[in-house]
């Protein structure tokens, strides 16, 4: 038997696999914004909603306690998604492995609440039907 046959129907296989995952990563570049988009805005938009209110009840216990109070807002949010396909294969073995990764990266500035933004909003009356 030649030595180089059995080792072609590994170098194919990887072959025929680099082609598939390389396609796929082309055309889900398509979707893997907007279905980042959708995900992460509304997760995002409901933990700052929700640190928002905690935030303010914890100032409002260090008012009752004569403890100053102290606001950070948040001031931009960013995200990095990121997707990708490996494989491989040795041709001395007669496997291919492969792995799908999937990252985002988020990052999130926050500044201190100061000057007339802080008065503002310590001095606006709460709404009580919120």
């Amino acid at each position: 038997m030649h030595p180089n046959r059995a080792a072609r129907p590994i170098t194919t296989v990887v072959i025929i696999l680099g082609l598939v995952s390389s396609t796929l990563m082309v055309t889900g570049c398509e979707f893997l914004g907007p279905a980042a988009v959708r995900a992460g805005r509304t997760d995002y938009n409901a933990a700052m909603k929700t640190t928002d209110v905690e935030q303010l009840l914890l100032n409002i216990v260090r008012l009752r306690y004569n403890d100053k109070p102290y606001f950070l807002t948040i001031a931009s949010v960013s995200a990095t998604a990121e997707a990708g396909v490996t494989f491989g294969g040795n041709e001395k073995e007669t496997g291919v492995e492969g792995a799908l990764s999937y990252y985002e990266l988020p990052t999130i500035v926050y500044i201190p609440l100061t000057g007339e933004d802080f008065v503002r909003q310590l001095l606006t009356p709460i709404d009580l039907n919120t």
